[in-house]
């Protein structure tokens, strides 16, 4: 909570926070990645596909408690591009969508295409593997109430 007031009054000091909509990148439930979890699964955006967030559902629901009384209107959530084939992931993006949902936040999506599905840079060539997971967790993300805008 501390780190959140923070950063709104460093950003509020500099004349920043004066726009009508603002956000905060939101990694994991505050407290959750341990070092054992970290030194398991890598990169903290694999939270996504490997944790069930249903059991982090209270620790989120407060975060972005407070991420929405600081004054902030949405999340960027970074994620790694998955599919199916992980059977958390999409459960995981549905409880984000409706905690966000619930706490009146939209929620920037951030995919960083990684190397499941091959080398990533290949999002960029149609039809490769890559590409078409991507266009299908795409089209899977504009359909959630809660999706402000997606990155890749």
């Amino acid at each position: 909570m501390a780190v959140l007031s923070l950063i709104k009054t460093t950003v509020s000091a500099v004349g920043l926070m004066n726009t009508s909509y603002s956000g905060i990148v939101y990694i994991l439930p505050s407290g959750n990645s341990t070092p054992l979890w970290a030194k398991t699964y890598g990169d903290r955006i694999f939270f996504y596909v490997y944790a069930n967030l249903t059991l982090y559902e209270n620790s989120i629901n407060r975060d972005f408690k407070v991420i929405r009384d600081a004054g902030y209107n949405f999340v960027v959530i970074m994620i790694p591009l998955a599919d199916h084939n992980y059977p958390y992931y999409y459960p995981n993006i549905n409880l984000i969508n409706r905690l966000a949902s619930e706490n009146h936040l939209k929620v920037m999506w951030a995919i960083f295409p990684k190397w499941y599905f091959g080398p990533e840079w290949n999002y960029l060539h149609v039809n490769s593997t890559v590409y078409n997971k991507l266009v299908e967790l795409l089209s899977y993300l504009v359909t959630l109430n809660s999706t402000y805008r997606v990155a890749v």
